[in-house]
């Protein structure tokens, strides 16, 4: 739905100079909380396969050699907090043409 590209068009978090995706900041944020890839495909509604992706994807942007680093990473830097499922709730009605 068009509303669904206009929140995931502002979530996108940009850091130190490296742009992140929603799709990648959602999966930093479940990583943050611990979860699986298995679990977080599963909170998405993706597969493994991609969230191995987006991971892998993410781990080279920041220059992280292992997940557990990014977790760390993820886990100081409160990234649990900006997941696109928690910040939609304060965006608000979408704004006309």
């Amino acid at each position: 739905a068009a509303s669904d590209v206009y929140k995931r068009q502002v979530m996108a978090l940009e850091i130190d100079g490296i742009h992140l995706t929603v799709r990648e900041v959602d999966i930093l944020a479940w990583l943050a909380k611990g979860q699986s890839n298995k679990q977080i495909a599963r909170n998405l509604g993706i597969s493994e396969g991609t969230v191995r992706a987006h991971l892998h994807n993410i781990q080279s942007k920041l220059k992280f050699s292992n997940r557990t680093r990014l977790a760390v990473w993820a886990v100081s830097n409160r990234i649990e907090r900006l997941g696109a499922s928690a910040a939609l709730q304060d965006l608000g009605p979408r704004p006309s043409p």
